[in-house]
């Protein structure tokens, strides 16, 4: 879903930032992340994807340093960070990272939406559809009783940092 996002919004060169053992991409420890990788990248054409795994005990402050020296690097045109900050606040990762408000950022942390509106801007949350249909699963399974043609869907939803932030704050 952010991958078909970013391209209606005909972002060509995004970054997909993570850690090794970290992402929900890769929930099983025996999928090679590389490989995992390179399907993603070509599910993108005709955009270049780019990859960035930091190792699992690189801190939340040096993601967002070896963030900011990647986009001067080779700037990307829009931020997937698959990533929490582990601080247990809100942050404004657009300022840490240094990364102008034009440019489209996707974190599936609500403690990455801090900062002012401006900051929020172009600032996309997505979470997973499984939370939205938890409790009814669970509720099936546990019951025992089969479902009549009943399809649970566990794709993502992708909100604006702003509205998100706002539900937040309720």
């Amino acid at each position: 879903e952010v991958l078909s996002d970013l391209k209606e919004k005909e972002c060509r060169t995004p970054l997909l930032f993570t850690r090794k053992k970290f992402s929900m991409l890769f929930p099983h420890p025996a999928w090679n992340l590389t490989d995992h990788l390179e399907e993603i990248r070509k599910s993108f054409l005709p955009g270049n994807l780019l990859f960035h795994a930091c190792e699992e005990q690189t801190s939340f402050v040096e993601q967002c340093a070896k963030v900011w020296e990647l986009f001067e690097e080779k700037s990307f045109d829009a931020l997937i960070f698959d990533s929490a900050s582990e601080l247990g606040q809100a942050v404004n990762l657009r300022k840490l990272c240094n990364l102008p408000e034009d440019l489209p950022i996707y974190v599936r942390g609500r403690d990455l939406l801090g900062g002012n509106t401006d900051s929020r801007k172009n600032l996309y949350y997505s979470r997973s559809g499984f939370l939205e249909c938890s409790h009814d699963l669970a509720e099936q399974l546990l019951s025992g009783e089969l479902p009549e043609k009943k399809i649970y869907d566990f794709k993502h939803f992708i909100y604006d940092g702003e509205s998100a932030w706002k539900d937040n704050q309720i």
